[in-house]
């Protein structure tokens, strides 16, 4: 009796651990009807877009390969293009020609290299004129800026106009250099430095501070006296304009001076153009007590 009892109890706990179990597993499976149609969408929808974007793709590589006339068109695709494909194709163009229009651009905004016309330099005899000299030097440098000559052509140019004494020195400069193995004189600064020490003395510019300093206007006019002055300034090399007025103060007549140093002036061209004034006012008035006195 006993054992019939446990028997019925195992058969009833078996069969109710086996309905536990299937009630389980048909939880585990059942899913919402909702999530697999938003699943089927979005796969539709994902296919959607891979054909569009193969479709762009497509036209573009089409457009980047150049056409041969020799091989056989590829037929059309039947089915249209849709309108998001043109709008892709249209953005493209357009950043291609914004990257090609500043490159076109910066090509056009290029000068053309100036075209180097022939000069003609003035002769340069190689006398002891240190004036002359001078001169001839500040002319070439004018006549190279003017025609845009270039650096490599300065020294040939230069050497093609010396005549007499300066072409018999430049020959034996050359010379000279070549035995001592040195280097041919190929630029213009090096070229002025071998001419300066040449025709310039050492004295030259302490004569020229001395004449400064002493420089009188005495009978000139004041034109002229303005123009020996920059004269001797720009050979010395002097910048300070307040040492330039005080020497062309001093060096002024007095019946000039003494009406021009009571007038306000801002600088040394202001200054001049304040005496030529003075002057003409005193050559319309001839009179005993203006006349000129020399220091």
């Amino acid at each position: 009796m006993s054992t019939r009892r446990d028997t019925h109890a195992s058969t009833h706990y078996q069969n109710h651990d086996e309905n536990n179990l299937h009630t389980s597993g048909d939880e585990e499976v059942e899913v919402d009807p909702r999530v697999l149609n938003n699943l089927s969408q979005e796969v539709r929808d994902l296919k959607i877009q891979m054909a569009s974007m193969q479709a762009n793709l497509q036209l573009i590589a089409n457009q980047l390969t150049p056409p041969n006339h020799n091989t056989r068109a590829s037929p059309r695709p039947s089915r249209a293009p849709s309108r998001h494909v043109y709008d892709f194709e249209e953005e493209e163009d357009e950043r291609i020609n914004l990257r090609q229009l500043p490159h076109v651009r910066r090509q056009r905004r290029i000068p053309p290299h100036p075209k180097e016309v022939k000069i003609d330099l003035p002769h340069f005899y190689g006398k002891d004129n240190v004036e002359v000299f001078l001169d001839w030097v500040a002319k070439v440098e004018q006549l190279f800026e003017s025609h845009v000559v270039e650096e490599e052509r300065h020294v040939s140019l230069a050497t093609l106009s010396f005549q007499g004494h300066a072409l018999n020195w430049w020959t034996s400069l050359v010379l000279q250099r070549r035995r001592k193995g040195l280097h041919d004189i190929e630029y213009w600064n090096d070229l002025k430095e071998a001419l300066y020490a040449r025709h310039v003395p050492s004295y030259y510019k302490r004569e020229l501070l001395d004449k400064l300093q002493r420089f009188q206007q005495r009978s000139m006019s004041i034109e002229e006296n303005r123009q020996k002055m920059e004269l001797y300034i720009m050979r010395t090399g002097i910048e300070e304009e307040e040492l330039t007025i005080a020497r062309f103060l001093s060096g002024l007549n007095y019946n000039i001076r003494d009406k021009v140093e009571l007038l306000p002036y801002r600088n040394f061209h202001n200054l001049v153009q304040m005496n030529i004034k003075v002057e003409q006012q005193l050559l319309r008035r001839p009179s005993h007590k203006d006349s000129p006195s020399f220091s």
